[in-house]
């Protein structure tokens, strides 16, 4: 049976077969042997092109834009793509980034909301083009440009309901650096007094407050001068300096009590614990009280150094607020015959549009008897539009009177009437010039229009007028101007 067996064994397997299955499976073995070693090959080959590709040369130093843009380490650039901003194991790597359903459905809600916001952004786009306008005036210190800006942007977006607490904040940090502390108001209704405590809104509860502190320590300081000076008092002798500079400076060191109000201003509204503007001040200004200093000293006509000295204590201790000192500092510097230079400079890296700095740097030279370059600045200025035109005629026209050019002097002193008619200084340079032509006809037009107003042509004029004095008592000498 073992051998029927081994006979039928034979007989399924003969050895004809035997010997080509094999063969057969020698090839197999053959061909995937060749297969493997191409692939073992392709990968040692890929591996070194990525090594090469992305460890630098040893002796190359990459510089910041060499560098992939993806992992910020190798080199960028590849093999097919010498020009990619990516290293080659990055670029491999993006490309095989696994991109799921949701990473779909993600994208596809934030396209979505992508063309929500520029719906939203057209229907709003001037609104965000004023605001970036007044942004870029603000930071070039074009102060007054800004504020037009912001006030025109504030009444846009009061007309379509549209609210920005960031151009708010921009708009009253503008106006405090330029003392428009009276505007702010628009703006302080905006604001809830508990929105204020909110960090990115401290330096606007910082402005309030100031505010506070300026409107009351203002009214204190009035309250203190005018109860000093007799009714009747009509000479400067006559203001008591002494005693109210010490009144004055005992606010430096008293509280402020808190504004109390009774029962009825609440219940009418004239209260509100809720509105920004109710924010107050612990101590008074001392710039205001500076400020206040100077304006006893001046109307008791103490000497030009005591006037400088409190103004310049508002100028050491509060170099941004150009506006409460700027002007009244220059002129005493003008008339104490010194230089201005870095003065004017210093005015208009704080506002480039403080037209007062170009004011005083005409009237500088025109009394260090320079009136060509004196001349040449305020024809420049005139031309630019500015809004003190009426004040470079009127500097003009001084100037003109010192060279001997009357008739040049008369005609820009009546420009200088015709852009500003409600200056004392300016009618009475437009006397002086018809006195200086003898232009009585013109001369007796401007005392009409003192006299209409209760006032009269001032004593200098008329002492020139009537040969008392000479055109250079008045010009080269003095205050170096008509008083």
């Amino acid at each position: 049976m073992a051998d029927n067996k081994e006979k039928d064994l034979e007989g399924i397997f003969p050895e004809q077969e035997d010997e080509a299955l094999k063969k057969e499976l020698e090839e197999l073995k053959e061909t995937f042997q060749q297969e493997l070693d191409k692939a073992t090959a392709e990968a040692e080959t890929s591996e070194e092109e990525n090594e090469n590709e992305s460890e630098p040369d040893e002796e190359e130093e990459l510089t910041e834009d060499m560098l992939c843009e993806c992992c910020g380490e190798n080199k960028r650039g590849t093999a097919k793509d010498p020009e990619s901003h990516f290293c080659a194991e990055c670029e491999k790597a993006l490309r095989h980034y696994p991109f799921d359903f949701l990473n779909i459905i993600i994208m596809l809600i934030v396209i979505g909301f992508s063309f929500y916001a520029c719906y939203v952004f057209a229907g709003n786009a001037n609104v965000y083009v004023d605001a970036l306008n007044a942004q870029k005036a603000a930071k070039e210190n074009m102060l007054f440009t800004a504020h037009s800006d912001y006030s025109k942007l504030f009444d846009t977006m009061e007309d379509e309901s549209i609210r920005g607490e960031m151009v708010y904040k921009r708009a009253i940090l503008n106006l405090s650096k330029i003392g428009g502390y009276q505007d702010m108001e628009q703006y302080a209704s905006s604001f809830k007094s508990w929105e204020l405590k909110l960090p990115h809104l401290k330096s606007v509860a910082k402005t309030f407050e100031e505010k506070n502190a300026f409107e009351r320590t203002r009214d204190a300081c009035y309250e203190i001068i005018y109860s000093n000076i007799p009714q009747e008092a009509v000479d400067p002798s006559e203001v008591p300096y002494e005693t109210i500079i010490e009144q004055l400076k005992a606010l430096e060191n008293k509280p402020l009590e808190p504004v109390t109000y009774s029962a009825e201003d609440i219940q009418d509204g004239l209260v509100t614990t809720t509105a920004a503007y109710s924010i107050e001040a612990n101590a008074y200004s001392q710039a205001m009280i500076s400020y206040f200093k100077f304006y006893t000293a001046a109307i008791s006509s103490q000497p030009a150094e005591t006037q400088i000295g409190f103004l310049e204590e508002i100028k050491n201790g509060y170099p941004e607020m150009t506006w409460l000192y700027g002007p009244m500092l220059g002129d005493l510097y003008v008339k104490a015959q010194k230089d201005v230079t870095d003065y004017c400079t210093f005015l208009k890296e704080v506002n480039a549009e403080d037209a007062y700095a170009d004011v005083a740097m005409a009237t500088s030279l025109r009394i260090q008897g320079k009136y060509e370059d004196s001349i040449a600045i305020c024809k420049n200025k005139v031309l630019e539009k500015d809004d003190y035109s009426f004040e470079y005629y009127r500097q003009t026209a001084l100037s003109c009177l010192a060279l001997g050019e009357y008739d040049n002097a008369c005609t820009a002193a009546k420009s200088a009437y015709e852009q500003y008619n409600y200056s004392i200084q300016v009618l009475d340079t437009l006397a002086l010039c018809y006195a200086a032509t003898g232009n009585n006809e013109g001369y007796t037009e401007v005392e009409k229009i003192f006299a209409q107003n209760g006032m009269a042509v001032s004593d200098e004029v008329k002492d020139y007028k009537d040969g008392k004095i000479t055109l250079d008592s008045i010009l080269k000498e003095g205050d170096f101007d008509v008083e």
